[in-house]
């Protein structure tokens, strides 16, 4: 779980980070109920949310799924009115890179998953075209994963690209 901005929120974070990290993810559930309220359901917290739910309320993936690909249009709707310069959130913030980043890395990762090669690739694909707000273990992960969606459809002609990118440490 990643910590959002603020002094306060950012300390309501840390202590669910905290507490998540030691499998402890009883604390988390108020501890994201206040940060959904105080963010005013800020990506990231419901990323978080998302995926706490997941692991509390039986590992349903293809609601996982639903709600993280319902995320990623939301983040790829305030980018865009963002690059046209409108508003982007009700805070005004604009979407943070490695928030959008890790958003694709789960879509992309849980689709392959569940063998969904088309959403996977596509996420994972566009994640590939800005690997740079990731860590290099994950970015590299990321890549292996887009050759197994791209292998899975049998468009293998992209692999020597994606290697390229894993090969250089991204």
């Amino acid at each position: 779980l990643a910590p959002c901005e603020g002094e306060e929120t950012t300390s309501q974070a840390r202590r669910c980070n905290e507490s998540f990290a030691a499998g402890k993810l009883a604390p988390c559930e108020g501890e994201l109920v206040r940060l959904l309220e105080a963010t005013g359901g800020d990506a990231k917290v419901a990323h978080n949310a998302a995926v706490w739910r997941y692991y509390t309320k039986g590992g349903d993936s293809e609601g996982l799924l639903a709600e993280l690909e319902k995320l990623k249009v939301e983040l790829e709707r305030r980018a865009a009115l963002s690059s046209e310069g409108g508003d982007t959130a009700d805070d005004g913030s604009e979407p943070d890179p490695v928030e959008h980043a890790v958003l694709h890395c789960n879509v992309g990762l849980l689709a392959l998953r569940l063998r969904r090669y088309a959403t996977a690739r596509r996420a994972l694909d566009n994640l590939a075209r800005a690997l740079e707000p990731l860590d290099e273990p994950l970015a590299v992960r990321c890549c292996f994963a887009l050759l197994d969606a791209l292998a899975s459809q049998g468009a293998t002609s992209r692999g020597v690209e994606v290697l390229r990118l894993a090969d250089k440490g991204v």
